[in-house]
């Protein structure tokens, strides 16, 4: 028999370049082996290349791993000794998928930082992106997460990176947050900081970063300074309110508390705000006040709290230890929020100002809510009392009411039906107007014989053709009768000032402010310089709440809540005046009547 080829060729080659000795000792056992046994020739032949090939395979597998590790190791090397190229080319094919490629998310998390190292953000970027979607079981996948928050930081990818640093171990936080400071502190412009910063509420160190960037920007406008106070009361990054100090001392300071639904960090803020913008307003002219009070030397702070629009967001704020010690709290805006601000400012002894409230239920049998507005039940006093003094005969003084359909309608017409009587006026006329029977209110109206002997008339309807209906029958009946009615009338467009002053209309209206004279010139000037627009009504309603309360603390620093409760008539700024004498409601309510196509205040507090 033949001597075997395939024995004599391997046993021919040197020991060392075969890759494992114990396999070729079996193959060539197992080929003697064959070779001493009884078969023929063939047999032998094809079972002896059987077991070679068996070898060739096992051989490449091991060759394979081999060569994985030695490639692995190389470019692991490489990146040590700063060869960023050199090592993204040698470990790129060992990211690609094989069964004998153990290092595949190794060579990934390496070749992303040799890019990041050689400045090749996308490379990198696109490797890392791979890895952490691909291979998110990797047991060092965190670190491969917070490499791929920096690249996508220099990428200008913020979101990307923020999300990348979620929910990461303890050991890693302190690096993150030294991550965000660096990278978010450089963040352009500040807009963009402000939007990301809104998507992140939760994310403190991102908060702690648009305080300072606040802080540092001389450029911030009224939004971003509210913003400012926001961000500092909800992550308490510093102190910010007087501590525990009681009224019957003197301070270098006082506070007070905007509680204010700013939905500053609303996804919808930029929409709600666009509808809403009466609570900027009123902000921005409580600011306004502080600065003029400041200039009289007299220092307020003011905070603004963010209470949303659910009472759970305003009973967490109430549970701040701050609140208690603060010296007025202005708020809330919305109604749902009343009832737990009136409980809380009872508890604890805090006075509070209703900015937009005229709801006596509100601060009922509570001594420390004030009314700012005055109630219905004062608005309707005021006017009686208007009536009284400037119509009223002594025994013979008549009035007709009537008020439309609505439940404030009819609920203000009942209001100042009582007044009048009080006044000792009597109220022969007392109907509801209905907008499918406007000409039984016709009738009436201009017929001068029915009227006679009437002081005047009461239309309590915010309806524009009732309005209307009124006027026009005025117009025909022979007197010029007194009316009395909502400030609403004046902003309906079909109605014109001629026709408002020749028939002889006075308003009840809260809230007129003179923009004509030169105080409020001068505001508007100021206000326009520094929120870039005009001031509405509700600009001036803040204005006059801090300044009434500024005035207070001037007068008696050392007891200003003596001096809000025993507080006279006192004549407003832009608004008319304030009259809290024995009530915690405004009593003061102004009566303005048109006079040369002019609105006159007809009952001046002087």
């Amino acid at each position: 028999m033949m001597f075997n080829p395939l024995l004599k060729l391997i046993t021919s080659q040197p020991s060392t370049s075969l890759p494992f000795k114990p396999l070729v000792k079996t193959f060539l056992n197992s080929t003697i082996h064959l070779y001493q046994s009884n078969i023929d020739y063939m047999t032998y032949l094809s079972l002896t290349k059987l077991y070679f090939l068996m070898l060739l395979f096992l051989s490449f597998q091991l060759t394979a791993k081999d060569t994985f590790e030695e490639q692995y190791l190389l470019g692991k090397q490489m990146y040590v000794n700063a060869q960023y190229n050199e090592a993204m080319n040698t470990l790129l094919p060992l990211t690609k998928e094989n069964k004998a490629n153990k290092y595949i998310e190794p060579a990934h998390y390496f070749y992303a930082l040799a890019a990041y190292k050689e400045k090749k953000m996308q490379d990198a970027y696109y490797m890392l992106l791979q890895l952490t979607q691909k291979y998110s079981q990797w047991k060092s996948i965190e670190e491969a997460e917070y490499l791929a928050a920096a690249v996508s930081f220099e990428l200008k990818k913020y979101r990307y990176a923020l999300n990348f640093l979620k929910n990461k171990n303890e050991k890693l936080q302190k690096d993150i947050q030294a991550m965000k400071i660096y990278f978010c502190s450089k963040i352009q412009p500040l807009d963009t900081l402000l939007a990301i910063q809104k998507s992140y509420p939760k994310d403190t160190t991102l908060a702690k970063v648009v305080i300072g960037r606040l802080k540092q920007n001389p450029n911030n406008n009224e939004k971003t300074r509210m913003l400012l106070n926001y961000l500092i009361q909800e992550y308490k990054t510093e102190a910010n309110t007087a501590k525990g100090i009681s009224n019957n001392s003197i301070k270098s300071s006082y506070t007070i508390a905007a509680l204010f639904p700013f939905l500053l960090q609303s996804a919808d803020y930029d929409n709600y705000s666009k509808n809403n913008n009466y609570i900027n307003e009123l902000y921005w002219g409580m600011q306004m006040a502080i600065d003029s009070l400041k200039k009289e030397g007299v220092n307020i702070n003011l905070v603004a709290y963010d209470t949303e629009k659910e009472n759970n967001k305003l009973n967490s704020l109430l549970q701040l230890p701050e609140l208690k010690n603060i010296d007025l709290i202005i708020g809330p805006l919305l109604p749902n929020q009343n009832t737990e601000l009136a409980k809380y400012a009872l508890q604890n002894a805090v006075y509070t100002f209703n900015p937009l409230s005229n709801n006596s239920k509100v601060n009922e049998g509570n001594k420390y809510v004030y009314l700012f507005q005055p109630s219905l039940e004062a608005q309707a006093g005021g006017a009686s009392r208007f009536v009284k003094q400037a119509w009223a005969n002594k025994d013979k003084s008549k009035a007709a009411i009537f008020y439309g359909e609505s439940a404030r309608d009819s609920l203000f017409a009942k209001y100042y039906k009582d007044s009048l009587l009080k006044q000792k006026i009597q109220v022969p006329i007392f109907e509801k107007i209905k907008k499918d029977k406007l000409f039984k209110l016709s009738s009436s109206l201009s017929d001068s014989n029915k009227l006679k002997g009437y002081t005047h008339i009461c239309v309590m309807s915010s309806e524009e053709i009732v309005a209307a209906t009124a006027i026009s029958a005025l117009e025909k009946s022979l007197g010029t009768i007194p009316l009395i009615t909502k400030a609403d009338w004046l902003t309906m467009p079909t109605l014109n000032l001629e026709q408002m002053e020749k028939r002889n209309i006075h308003f009840i209206f809260p809230e007129f402010v003179d923009k004509y004279n030169a105080a409020s010139v001068s505001f508007s000037e100021a206000y326009m310089q520094r929120v870039n627009n005009l001031p509405s009504q509700f600009s001036y309603l803040g204005f006059e709440m801090v300044y009434y309360f500024g005035q207070l603390i001037k007068s008696n620093p050392s007891d200003w809540v003596t001096k809000l409760v025993n507080s006279p008539k006192k004549k407003g700024v832009f608004l008319q005046g304030q009259d809290f004498q024995n009530s915690n409601t405004n009593l003061y309510t102004p009566i303005v009547k048109f006079e040369e196509l002019s609105l006159k205040v007809l009952n001046k507090i002087e």
